[in-house]
């Protein structure tokens, strides 16, 4: 565990967030203490996710770094995460996560309105547009 800044955004806006985006006014931020799902798993005796959703505001790609047990040993069967502008702020790419996911026999896929697409990372690339991937 450790501790980390969350960036509070006006009336508790959807960009409050552990990433401090340039565009957005915050109120304030607070000290909170993170930790990671391998760790949080791990205390409650529980071995395997069937379905983790992602949406963290930026931070999405270290909350998948924090599940790498879970990930390395494939307990975890569909990860779905949301991907736009806000990782830049992050300092997180696609191509990351993707790299993540792929050596641990993960296939990545974009959800769109009308069902599973398959991602072709090397046509498309870091596009850090709303979207969202399993």
């Amino acid at each position: 565990m450790w501790k980390e800044n969350f960036f509070l955004e006006n009336d508790y806006g959807e960009s409050s967030s552990l990433v401090k985006f340039d565009n957005v006014v915050y109120n304030h931020d607070i000290l909170l203490e993170v930790s990671t799902l391998d760790l949080e798993l791990s205390k409650l005796n529980q071995s395997a996710i069937d379905f983790l959703k992602i949406d963290a505001e930026g931070f999405d790609l270290r909350v998948m770094k924090g599940a790498m047990d879970l990930i390395k040993q494939n307990k975890i069967k569909i990860i779905q995460f949301e991907y736009n502008y806000t990782w830049l702020y992050a300092g997180s790419t696609l191509f990351e996560a993707i790299e993540i996911l792929n050596s641990n026999n993960y296939i990545v896929f974009q959800l769109r309105h009308d069902g599973l697409y398959n991602y072709d990372y090397n046509r498309f690339g870091d596009f850090f547009g709303y979207s969202n991937l399993m």
